[in-house]
């Protein structure tokens, strides 16, 4: 089943918006269906309440840090992140110019240590070649406690 619907929806190149709610992935089926999405197409992808843990992080970095991703929006809010996800997605987002929006509300895994490397992603400031390197595109982290942070990318 997720084999057709994979490949139906990989065919349908026009494929702009994917909304998931509620799955768990007892059997890696949506680590596999990630794997097998275009992502040069894809500008938002909702996980919204997936069970979405380190493994499932480690395919949306796969996406994230493709040089041709177009994706603007990444909606993971309700999902049990923690610390380790974010730092899975942090290393990607290094890399990535495309993702502006990052949801992750309702997310209570992420202790201060993990928001701590979102701010070292979009402004790390320890050397001129750090603020250089930083992710200037990436302009929102929703469920961020100080989302002030993000500011210097909002211009």
């Amino acid at each position: 089943e997720l084999e057709l619907l994979t490949s139906a929806l990989c065919q349908r190149a026009k494929l702009k918006t994917l909304s998931l709610q509620n799955l768990t992935d007892e059997d890696n089926a949506l680590n596999i269906f990630l794997a097998s999405i275009a992502p040069t197409k894809l500008k938002a992808l909702d996980i919204v309440s997936c069970d979405v843990g380190v493994a499932i992080c480690e395919g949306l970095a796969n996406i994230l840090c493709n040089g041709e991703t177009k994706l603007i929006v990444l909606n993971l809010d309700a999902n049990p992140i923690d610390d380790e996800c974010v730092r899975v997605l942090c290393e990607s987002l290094a890399t990535n110019t495309s993702l502006t929006l990052l949801h992750l509300r309702g997310t209570d895994g992420i202790t201060d240590e993990g928001w701590g490397l979102f701010e070292k992603l979009v402004f790390d400031n320890s050397t001129l070649e750090s603020i250089y390197r930083s992710n200037h595109t990436l302009a929102t982290v929703g469920g961020h406690p100080r989302p002030e942070v993000f500011a210097i990318n909002n211009f």
